[in-house]
């Protein structure tokens, strides 16, 4: 409205102009064709704006439209925010009215539960303790006759040191002993002879010790008769009349008589006595002959090995002379290894 009056005035002041200088014909013409120029920009201008204005009330009027539209759909997002909050307050207070419920259930059914348990273990508790009441009783008296029992039982190893102790001074004792005693027998019989192969009754109604005598001066072919202490029989009677003679043991009154005696023995292979074969051996007690038994195995190996002297030493051991080397043994198992060796060097 602004813009449409300022171009009437504009438009009107040329004709208040012209009334006032004075109209002529060439400046009427001029007038005229310029006002009508004008008027037709005006109606131009005012199309273009009246265009302009109604574009604009279009545009404005659908911005409106679309404005309403956007604030519905706001109104419609906080409408539904406020709806999910809402529902969300529902299932929360729903879920927590079902657990509170549910707790309460579970509150009340554990509580029976528990009061139930408690009752059974209660109950077991009594019933254990009535059969653990004899269980433990009869632990408890175990315990103190175990424990009598170790006491016993210590007291006892203390003992059984102490009698194994002496059990094995007194083992060592008595071996010393025993070996004392067949030193002592050994000694007592170092004089003695044992003639083998005599046969029973041969010595007729002479005297024992005297036939001894001749039979040794016989066959070991002595200057002299030796003499004897004694003269017997081995102790014991014969059980059959076909058995084995007992075996004939004398006691030679010197040593060096019954050295003389022992190098001829050695020397002879074969002693007869009468057509009958003997054997003339020295009378050593029991243990010291079955430690020299044991060797007899070696000295026939050892017998026909040249170059090569042995002897068997008192009470036993073994003494090997080889190529000037001298080896002895008390071991049976060893002489016999070291016979087997020289053995087989030999026959190489």
């Amino acid at each position: 409205m602004s813009m449409q009056h300022t171009k009437t005035k504009r438009a009107v002041k040329p004709k208040q102009s012209a009334e006032e200088v004075g109209p002529t014909e060439a400046s009427g013409s001029v007038l005229t064709s310029s006002q009508e120029d004008v008027s037709k920009k005006t109606k131009s201008k005012k199309t273009e704006i009246e265009e302009l204005r109604s574009f604009l009330s279009q545009e404005i009027a659908s911005k409106k439209e679309q404005l309403k539209s956007f604030k519905e759909k706001l109104n419609f997002k906080e409408e539904l925010k406020s709806l999910k909050e809402e529902i969300k307050e529902e299932i929360i207070a729903s879920v927590h009215e079902v657990l509170e419920a549910w707790k309460a259930t579970m509150e009340e059914n554990l509580t029976q539960q528990i009061e139930e348990v408690n009752v059974k273990m209660n109950s077991m508790e009594s019933s254990f303790n009535s059969r653990l009441d004899p269980i433990i009783q009869t632990l408890n008296q175990q315990n103190t006759a175990i424990t009598q029992l170790e006491d016993i039982a210590e007291t006892s190893a203390q003992t059984t040191k102490k009698l194994l102790s002496e059990n094995k001074r007194l083992s060592d004792l008595l071996s010393k002993i025993t070996e004392k005693c067949i030193d002592l027998e050994g000694r007592q019989r170092g004089q003695n002879l044992r003639i083998v192969g005599v046969q029973e009754s041969r010595e007729g109604n002479r005297d024992l010790r005297e036939f001894a005598a001749d039979l040794l001066k016989k066959v070991l072919n002595l200057d002299q008769k030796p003499l004897l202490g004694r003269a017997h029989r081995a102790l014991g009677r014969r059980t059959r009349a076909d058995a084995p003679a007992r075996q004939l043991i004398v006691k030679v009154q010197y040593d060096h008589v019954l050295d003389d005696m022992m190098k001829k023995m050695v020397r002879s292979r074969d002693l007869l006595f009468e057509g009958d074969k003997i054997s003339i051996f020295r009378d050593y007690p029991v243990e010291v002959t079955r430690k020299r038994v044991l060797f007899t195995e070696t000295r026939r190996k050892l017998k026909n090995i040249q170059d090569l002297r042995y002897g068997l030493m008192y009470p036993a051991t073994l003494r090997v002379t080889y190529k000037w080397k001298e080896y002895f043994f008390t071991d049976h198992k060893e002489a016999l290894d070291f016979a087997q060796d020289i053995e087989n060097k030999t026959d190489d």
